[in-house]
Order: structure tokens, then sequence, then C-alpha cells
């Protein structure tokens, strides 16, 4: 071995007893490995390797020389991918390039880097719940450059629904308002608990343009004494709602099968969810007589498969087939338990054909083409060999044939080429319920709307004890009155305050239920709930 500027080395070894082959002679056209021993390569360079073998009545001797040469370069860390962001509970893959020698990945504690077990490769995927710093270092010694990768987390929005009290027989508004957690958020309101319709603007309701505030605007009368909704809130960040169940596989051979997943970062709930397919080859309006009715919470990645075998059967038959339109097309979609698309594919069928669509699913009419649940045609079965499925592709549902490749089947796990969880979308905090109301009292002046003063009431709910304090700017006299649902007066006090004010109100020899103390004065007046539990 020859190295410029470097000592030579030469080392031999003899083949004299047969020792390297357990004692046996060496057969025609076998091998053995033969030891030489090590050389010292620790400074940078090229190094020459010659190989020369001399054996006695060795008679081709063209094969008995070789040369080879390896060159050696500086450890080095590389180049992490830039700084990123995601959500909380999402996973983002990190790339080195540039590194050479052992990579090792490590993440910084606060204090100290630590080695991620099992990052060893040019890529690793992470997902922090904070704000983390990463690099890699390669043969324990050199490092690469350090990224940060920047996590948004978001709480359920604290909230306090409200009730307005007014007059039997007359409108009244329920004001919810909120305040961001962070800068740039902003809140979104829907009618239910997961997925379901976004409340905006319309009817009832007014939702102000970052949605921190919600006013509901209903009227009670005497003979249904309260009206109330119930909505839910969450606080976002970014644009876009992303996905979370979509259709990942659909499998047109023997047997047929259709395949879902959880592609988001969060779990799921699903229940009261549909998966429906359609029930001819060339009606589109036909739906298959049994659907799937999900329940429970799908974890993220989770995945579920119905095929119509023997194997997580479907309950009937799932026609599809391979083949060209018209002969043969089909579909497949999910809804939730309001009715509302999740996911959609179209198999063969035309852009035009797709816009017309109007099926019925668990008594909801659902238009997929005209709600934009799916762009263009449908996916081209025409060709597709058996044991292939249409398979789905990528980090976005982009509602269109290009989701999606002919592939071998690979049903109840992770298609190859689909990354989890997929991009887009707001970064979003779980949903808060809210109620908003509208109560009926009798009796009550609905002309006196606001009474001067601050006027605090606690504990409610409470064991029928209440604190009430009352601050005026200047001397005011109130009645102050506490009256059940129907109406009846209960308790009536005369106050006059100024400044600030006490008064312990001892309910306690009432049933439990709700109650309604009425503090008023020659201007206005001002109904607070109270609740005895």
């Amino acid at each position: 071995m020859v190295i410029s500027g470097a000592a030579s080395q030469t080392l031999s070894f003899t083949v004299s007893d047969n020792t390297l082959n357990g004692g046996l002679p060496l057969d025609r056209g076998e091998s053995i490995d033969v030891p030489l021993g090590s050389f010292d390569m620790s400074t940078i360079g090229t190094y020459y390797f010659d190989a020369i073998v001399d054996i006695t009545a060795d008679g081709v001797q063209a094969n008995d020389a070789y040369s080879d040469s390896i060159t050696t370069q500086a450890v080095e860390g590389g180049m992490v991918s830039d700084n990123d962001s995601i959500c909380a509970g999402d996973t983002i893959e990190l790339t080195v390039s540039g590194s050479y020698g052992a990579i090792q990945w490590q993440e910084f504690d606060g204090t100290n880097w630590v080695d991620i077990v099992g990052a060893n490769g040019l890529a690793v995927d992470v997902d922090p719940m904070s704000t983390t710093e990463y690099r890699v270092q390669a043969c324990g010694t050199a490092v690469s450059d350090t990224v940060e990768v920047y996590v948004t987390s978001l709480s359920a929005p604290a909230v306090s629904g409200d009730t307005a009290i007014v007059a039997c027989g007359t409108e009244g508004t329920a004001l919810v308002d909120l305040t961001p957690s962070q800068l740039g958020s902003y809140f979104v309101w829907y009618d239910s608990s997961q997925a379901g319709n976004e409340i905006t603007t319309g009817g009832k309701y007014y939702v102000s343009s970052n949605g921190d505030t919600l006013t509901y605007t209903d009227s009670a009368t005497v003979t249904s004494t309260s009206a109330y909704d119930t909505v839910w809130v969450e606080e976002a960040i970014g644009t876009g709602k992303g996905s979370s169940i979509v259709i990942t596989e659909l499998d047109v051979g023997g047997p047929d099968a259709i395949e879902i997943q959880n592609v988001s970062g969060q779990p799921v709930d699903v229940t009261g969810w549909t998966v429906a397919i359609s029930s001819s080859y060339t009606v589109i309006n036909g739906v298959n007589t049994t659907v799937q009715t999900l329940s429970g919470v799908m974890a993220s990645g989770q995945t579920q498969y119905w095929t119509d075998g023997t194997v997580n059967a479907w309950g009937g038959n799932i026609l599809w087939n391979p083949g060209a339109y018209p002969t043969y097309a089909g579909w497949a979609l999910i809804i939730d338990d309001l009715g509302n698309i999740v996911d959609f594919v179209a198999l063969n069928w035309l852009a035009s054909d797709i816009a017309t669509m109007s099926v019925n699913v668990n008594g909801f009419t659902v238009t997929p083409g005209a709600s934009g649940a799916w762009i263009g045609d449908g996916y081209d079965l025409t060709g597709i060999p058996t044991g292939s499925s249409v398979y789905r592709q990528g980090d976005t549902d982009n509602n269109d044939m290009f989701d999606f490749i002919t592939n071998p089947i690979n049903l109840g796990s992770t298609n190859t080429g689909l990354t989890i969880p997929f991009k887009g979308g707001a970064c979003r905090s779980p949903r808060s319920m809210v109620i908003v109301g509208v109560d009926c009292l009798v009796g009550l002046d609905n002309n006196k709307t606001e009474v001067a003063g601050n006027i605090e009431v606690y504990p409610n709910p409470s064991n029928g004890l209440f604190t009430l304090n009352i601050t005026t700017e200047q001397e005011e006299s109130f009645i102050l009155s506490v009256r059940d649902v129907q109406g009846k007066l209960i308790y009536e006090e005369n106050l006059t305050v100024n400044g600030a004010h006490r008064d312990d109100l001892d309910l306690v020899g009432l049933a439990k239920g709700v109650y309604y103390l009425q503090i008023q004065n020659d201007q206005a007046t001002k109904v607070e709930k109270l609740i005895i539990q």
C-alpha cells in the first residue's frame, strides 16, 4: 500500500498447510479468505493497493495481481434541511446532505444534545410537542448546522356560554366573546364536535371576521320558555381545513375491497360516520344497500378496510370491476354524522356525470360534484391488472384522479408513497362546547335591559348561598328580586348603594334548579341566572 506523504506498508501471509480450509485441499472453483492484517489509513488522502498471489504450480498467472484505491476524507457533519414549522402532534421529515461518516441524529433538550435512538440515516421523522433544535453528528465528532422545528400548539378555547333573559314573547341576543391566545390566531365555529358544518353569519347567528365574537338571536314564548343551541368553537392559526379520514385504496378485482385511513396528525372521533359505495356499473345515483357505520376514535395513521370476500366482510357484493367507461364505473363515499362529505372517490365516471350526481345516504342528500368533493373525471379503471388496486399517493388530498396510481394491493397498512400527516390545513385546537340561548322570564320588563353599575354574583352554581357584589359611581337605589322559572317571586329586597356593596343572598332552603336574580332601578334591569345544585 502506498500513499503520498506516508510510509508504505507491506503485508504477507503464507498458506502452506490448508489450515484456512479446515486442513482440506482447495477444490477447483472454491475460494477462501486470507487475513493479511490491517493498514493505517488515519492520514487523509488516496491509498493505492497492489496485491500479488504466488502459488506453486499455478498454471494461470493472469489473475495473480490486483490493484485498487480508496480515498478518505475528513469527517463532515453536513447541512440539515431548513427550519420548518408544524402543528403539535404532526410529524416532519428532516434530511441531511454533505455528511461524511457514521450519522447520528440528535435533539437539544434545553441543556444537552441527546441522541435520537435508531436515527442513523440521511433522513429522520420527528414529532416534537414543543419547538426543538436538531442536528447531525458524524463519527461522534463532526456536527452539522442546527435547525429548529417550530411547533404551534393550541389548547381548547376557555369559553362560557351565554343566555339572554327577556320578557316572554320577545327576542333576545346571547353574546360570546373570545380572546385569541396567540398573535394571528382566529376562531371557527361549528355545529358538531367533529367535522360538521362551519357556522357563519346568517339566520340566528352573527360571527365576526376572526370569529372572536358570536351572537345568537332568538325569541322565547310563554309556552316555550327557552330557546337554545349547542355549538363548538376551535382556535386556529394558518389557512385551510386539511384532511382527516380519506379513502386510500380501492380493489376492483376479486375480492373487491375498500380501505380508509386517518391521514391527519390527530385522533378523529368517527362515531356516526358512514362509508357508502355505488351499487351499479352504469347508474351513478345507485347506492349499495349495505353501508358501514363507524364508531369510536381513529388514531392518526389508523386504517380500516372491508372486502366482499370472507376477510373483513362488507356484508354484500362490492360492485366494482376493471374495464372501460361506460361499461364499468363506480364510486366510494365517506360522510360524517351530519351528512357532510368527508371524502369521495370516483371510478371511471366522467366529470359531467359527477356534476349531476345526487344520492341519498342515511337520509342525507349528498352531491359530491356540486360540493367540490371531486374535480374532473374519475380514476381510469381500464387495464388494471389482477392483484392491483386504485392506490392513494402523496401528502395532500386534491380531490381528483391524480391522487391515485395503480399499485399492488396493500390493505391494512399505510401505502408506500403516502405521507402522514397530510400537508395543508391550519393548526387547530380541540373544540370547546358552547351553549347559547334565550330564556323567557315572566314579569320582566324587556324595555329595561342594562342596569347602572358593576354587578357580580358568585359562586354560581352553589348550594344556595350566593354573594352579590355591586359597585356604582354614585348613589343608586335597587330592587333585588328572585323568581323561579315560572316567574313566581321567591325573594325581594331594596338596596341603596354608593360605591361598593356586598350582600349575602341565602337561598339554601330552595329546591335544586334554576332561578333568576333580577336587579333593577328606575332606568334599567339586569337579570342573572342562579343555579342551585
